[in-house]
């Protein structure tokens, strides 16, 4: 089709707000002059963090080479008694290293390019920071289906006050500020 970007979102997302694909194509343009490769722009919505490589799968926006290399692992054939920690664990670090779901796909395109990662958050923000853009889902209007009886507002509230689990748009900017200036 002679196209360079894509959007990647699930079936059950839509976006309210008219301009979101100008938005992320201007958000795109902008920080990919930043970066060393160019980076995957996800949602701060279900991007952990806590849970180290538990970035959003469910809105990407990027060039098509790049996402094609991130939805392109290999099937996971293990089974649960093949994960190095059993699935109820609740400490953050374990839960990421079964390598379950997004944190699959997230450490196999790290992999596929050659990028070192190690399960700490210092490794996982150095990641962020250099390969993957956030921006708040709210700039684009974001509706997700199974939010709908339950506002996406109303969401973000309760994990506001339950201590945000979402590494937000501000997270991420610290992290590239460092990331920027060589700080620790």
């Amino acid at each position: 089709m002679g196209c360079e970007f894509v959007l990647k979102m699930r079936t059950d997302t839509w976006f309210s707000e008219s301009d979101f694909l100008d938005y992320l194509c201007e958000e795109f343009l902008l920080e990919s002059s930043r970066y060393e490769c160019e980076p995957i722009i996800v949602t701060s919505f279900n991007t952990s963090k806590v849970r180290e490589f538990s970035i959003n799968d469910q809105i990407q926006f990027g060039r098509i080479s790049n996402l094609m290399l991130f939805w392109n692992p290999p099937l996971d054939m293990r089974s649960e008694e093949d994960l190095p920690f059993p699935l109820n664990s609740e400490e953050p670090t374990k839960h990421s290293q079964n390598r379950l779901a997004e944190v699959w796909l997230v450490t196999h395109y790290l992999e596929s390019q050659r990028i070192n990662y190690e399960f700490t958050q210092q490794s996982y923000l150095e990641v962020i920071a250099k390969y993957f853009v956030v921006i708040d889902e709210s700039i684009l209007g974001m509706v997700w289906h199974k939010a709908v009886l339950r506002d996406m507002r109303t969401l973000r509230y309760q994990r506001k006050l339950s201590g945000n689990p979402n590494l937000l748009r501000s997270d991420w900017m610290k992290a590239r500020r460092i990331l920027l200036k060589g700080e620790k």
